[in-house]
C-alpha cells in the first residue's frame, strides 16, 4: 500500500466544530485505508469484513460478528500561542475570526471477540498512523506528537456478547478557527411549496418562490433514519422536502428528498442512510478516554 486517499473535506456545511472534523479525518483516513487491506477489507455496506465507525455512529448488534474500530474524542485544550489571536474581522459587523493551535487526542477502540484480533489490529492502526503520516497532515493535523497502544480488557457489550478491546490513543496538533457567532444544526430541512402565489403551512401562507426553512426540534425532530414532523407541520399536498444531514457511517453530507407520503397528515419521512448523532450508542459501553469501562 503506497498512499492513502482521504475524502474532501469541503463538501461539509453541517454541523462543522472542531471535534467533529477531527473525528471525521481520523474517520476517513481509516476508512480508506482498510479499504485498501488485504484481510480486513472495509466497504461502506454490510459486505465490510470490519465496522470502521464514529461512536456516536454505532450500535452493538454487528459486533458479535465483526471486529471494530470505534473511534472517539479525548481532551482538547487551546495553546494560545499568539497575543490576541485574531485572524480577521469583518468591516461590517462584530464579527471576529480567531486562530490558535489545538491539542488535542483521539482513541481509537480496536474491538473484537478475539483477543489476539484486537492485538493485530491494534498494532495496524498504530503502523497506519505512523507510515502515512504525511497524508494526515495534508488534511488538517498540524503534528501526530504520539500514538499510544492501551492494556487489552474485557467488556460486555450487553448480556450476551462478551468483547476484547486494545485501545490506540493518538495525541495530535492542528490549527483551528473560532468566530464570535455561529450556527450549529445536525440536519437542514427546505420545504418548497406549489401554486400560483403562496402555499399553506400550519395556517401560514408563504410565498412559493422562496424556500421555507424548517429547523430541527421547532418544525420537526430526528430519529436515526429520518425525521417527524411535530403535530401541525405535517407537510402539505403540493409541496416538496429537501433534507441535509450528515450520513453515520462516513460523516458526508448528504442531500436528498425523504420517502414518504406528502398528503397533509403524513409526519414521517425515511432516508436513504442513517443519520449521525442519532443511532443507539454502543450499549452499555461507556467510552472513556484510553479505556473502555464496562458499566
Amino acid at each position: 500500500m503506497e498512499s492513502v486517499t482521504l475524502r474532501e473535506p469541503s463538501d461539509i456545511t453541517l454541523g462543522l466544530n472542531d471535534s467533529f472534523i477531527i473525528k471525521r479525518v481520523f474517520l476517513s483516513f481509516f476508512q480508506a485505508f482498510f479499504a485498501q487491506h488485504s484481510k480486513y477489507t472495509w466497504t461502506p455496506t454490510n459486505a465490510t469484513k470490519i465496522l470502521v465507525l464514529d461512536k456516536y455512529s454505532m450500535d452493538t448488534a454487528p459486533l458479535e460478528s465483526k471486529p471494530a474500530i470505534i473511534i472517539s474524542r479525548g481532551y482538547m485544550r487551546f495553546m494560545g500561542s499568539s497575543i490576541g489571536q485574531k485572524l480577521r474581522q469583518s468591516l461590517y459587523s462584530d464579527n471576529v475570526t480567531y486562530t490558535d493551535i489545538l491539542v488535542g487526542s483521539v482513541t481509537l477502540n480496536c474491538l473484537a471477540k478475539n483477543g489476539l484480533v484486537c492485538e493485530e489490529l491494534a498494532f495496524t492502526v498504530r503502523n497506519a498512523i505512523i507510515g502515512f503520516k504525511k497524508q494526515l497532515m495534508q488534511n488538517g493535523i498540524h503534528t501526530i506528537n504520539s500514538v499510544v497502544v492501551g492494556e487489552e480488557s474485557s467488556v460486555k457489550a450487553d448480556s450476551d456478547i462478551v468483547l476484547q478491546v486494545v485501545p490506540v490513543q493518538v495525541e495530535f496538533t492542528k490549527q483551528t478557527f473560532i468566530q464570535g457567532i455561529e450556527d450549529f444544526y445536525a440536519t437542514s430541512a427546505t420545504l418548497t411549496f406549489s401554486g400560483t402565489n403562496y402555499g399553506n403551512y400550519s395556517g401560514l401562507y408563504y410565498n412559493t418562490s422562496s424556500p421555507y426553512q424548517a429547523f430541527e426540534n421547532n418544525e420537526y425532530t430526528v430519529f436515526e433514519s429520518g425525521i417527524i414532523f411535530v403535530s401541525g407541520f405535517a407537510p402539505p399536498l403540493g409541496s416538496a422536502i429537501n433534507l441535509r444531514y450528515i450520513d453515520a457511517i462516513t460523516l458526508t453530507e448528504q442531500s436528498e428528498t425523504p420517502s414518504g407520503t406528502i398528503n397533509g397528515t403524513n409526519r414521517t419521512f425515511y432516508t436513504s442512510q442513517e443519520i449521525y448523532g442519532y443511532s443507539p450508542l454502543l450499549g452499555a459501553i461507556t467510552l472513556s478516554g484510553i479505556t473502555i469501562i464496562a458499566e
